[in-house]
């Protein structure tokens, strides 16, 4: 819980920033909740939820989409909108609505270890690679971005690439990413 409350504090307020991204931060912080409470489940139990969730999801949310475009609008959500839109957005309608990212967050890295390692590495320094992100487009808008496809991809790839190797060198060094260790702070010892 002390992550969710973190995320979503870090979210909201980092969506205020000029950086023309959709932060994701609040909804990972709602995807928290649902692992507090799914964690606990049996595997047969998630694996029913993954297999419920996966197709409804994606579907509900388009259909809303069809039905209720400006209910379902994909707007950004951030410290400045009222609660119920907070909810709402992180739920049903924000660029990463809760409904079709759980199934994708109930995360295939057990099954395949080998082959998710660089991305579970990355994963591991997911808040301070993310801000780093931010932080880029913020300070570097015109270097950052593209307006057209292949150019955006490139830069896309850079980036991608430039996070698996940074985030392994740095684990392969120190057990936590500099903003990974706040999540731990009210747990570590002195």
């Amino acid at each position: 819980m002390w992550r969710a409350v973190l995320l979503l504090s870090l979210g909201l307020v980092l969506q205020d920033l000029d950086h023309g991204a959709a932060v994701i931060l609040q909804d990972y912080a709602a995807l928290f909740v649902v692992a507090a409470v799914v964690l606990a489940s049996p595997g047969r139990w998630l694996l029913g939820l993954v297999g419920l969730v996966l197709p409804i999801g994606s579907v509900g949310f388009l259909q809303g989409r069809l039905v209720a475009p400006e209910v379902f609008d994909r707007g950004v959500v951030a410290i400045s909108d009222p609660a119920t839109e907070i909810v709402h957005g992180l739920l049903l309608s924000g660029p990463y609505p809760l409904i079709t990212w759980l199934a994708p967050f109930l995360f295939i890295a057990d099954a395949f270890p080998r082959a998710t390692r660089p991305l579970v590495v990355t994963g591991q320094l997911a808040l301070t690679v993310y801000v780093g992100h931010l932080l880029v487009l913020h300070s570097a808008p015109d270097a950052s971005t593209a307006d057209e496809v292949i150019p955006a991809i490139g830069i896309l790839g850079v980036f991608a690439l430039a996070s698996l190797v940074v985030s392994s060198l740095w684990r392969r060094r120190f057990r936590q990413g500099p903003l990974e260790l706040l999540l731990h702070l009210p747990w570590r010892r002195n």
